[in-house]
């Protein structure tokens, strides 16, 4: 559970950086969504063991872009090279690609057969439960097994709208 505005300490508040905003005018559902330039724009959640799991979890996210000029990651814990902590990213083509380490040796991928389309509210979700699925308006649209071990991405920080190591941003 994670939510920029929580006043609970035993939530996983996050913290707008570099101008991100939480628009009540225009959103999808709930109270607002977070609005992110594309360009610098994020929210980091600090490292939490709620946040770190090693077993079954989802993420999911409403998006809407209005580019794809740069393989955006929506969430995770994705850093540099070897630092793949689950992550949900949208590619330069549209596609979306969920990503998790394996034994902390390898990356794992499932990547969508359909592609986003600019200027449309989506649901996504990525699930993994012994396989990892993409769920795109709650239709699955990309799923590989995954049979090693969820790897613990180590103390990064949980990000929205840019990868740990900066750069992707969506």
């Amino acid at each position: 559970d994670v939510n920029p505005e929580r006043t609970k300490a035993s939530q996983n508040n996050g913290t707008t950086k570099n101008g991100a905003t939480i628009n009540r005018t225009i959103y999808k559902s709930g109270s607002g969504a977070a609005e992110l330039d594309g360009t610098n724009d994020y929210i980091t959640v600090s490292d939490s063991s709620s946040i770190n799991s090693t077993r079954n979890f989802s993420y999911s996210a409403w998006v809407r872009a209005d580019d794809f000029g740069d393989n955006g990651q929506i969430l995770g814990k994705k850093g540099g090279a070897g630092q793949v902590g689950p992550s949900l990213t949208v590619l330069t083509t549209g596609a979306i690609e969920f990503q998790l380490s394996d034994d902390c040796t390898a990356t794992v991928t499932a990547t969508s057969a359909e592609k986003l389309n600019t200027l449309t509210w989506y649901h996504l979700a990525a699930v993994h439960n012994g396989t990892m699925t993409i769920y795109k308006n709650a239709i699955a649209d990309g799923t590989v097994v995954f049979s090693g071990n969820h790897c613990n991405s180590g103390a990064q920080a949980f990000t929205i709208g840019t990868y740990n190591n900066g750069g992707g941003n969506f």
